[in-house]
């Protein structure tokens, strides 16, 4: 049975490189102190203008986050803010979509390799 994404027209205006990379995010409207504000997600496809990603805890949509993407080759350690657009449940973990607030600039851009 296809998903209901797979049905979707595709609407994004930049390609998607298929990565594996492991996240740290903070959601910017919790308080410091809150134990869900840190949260770890797998990122599994990037572009210039978002990400999608793997969580084990849903994320509300329009949730306001900060990714800290580690160093990778030769680039260095980054951070960038965006909002949840999709939390879908799954067996045992949510497929989340993150639209960035400001596209990353060309020499960050991860490709696949």
């Amino acid at each position: 049975m296809a998903s209901d994404r797979t049905a979707r027209p595709e609407r994004r205006r930049h390609p998607r490189a298929v990565v594996g990379i492991p996240v740290e995010v903070v959601r910017r409207e919790l308080p410091q102190e809150d134990p869900n504000r840190v949260v770890c997600l797998h990122v599994t496809d990037l572009s210039r203008t978002g990400a999608g990603a793997v969580v084990y805890r849903p994320l509300p949509n329009e949730d306001r986050v900060t990714l800290f993407f580690p160093p990778l080759g030769s680039s260095e350690a980054s951070d960038t803010r965006g909002h949840v657009v999709r939390c879908e449940g799954r067996d045992d973990h949510w497929e989340v979509g993150i639209r960035f607030e400001a596209p990353l600039p060309d020499e960050k851009r991860i490709a696949a390799t």
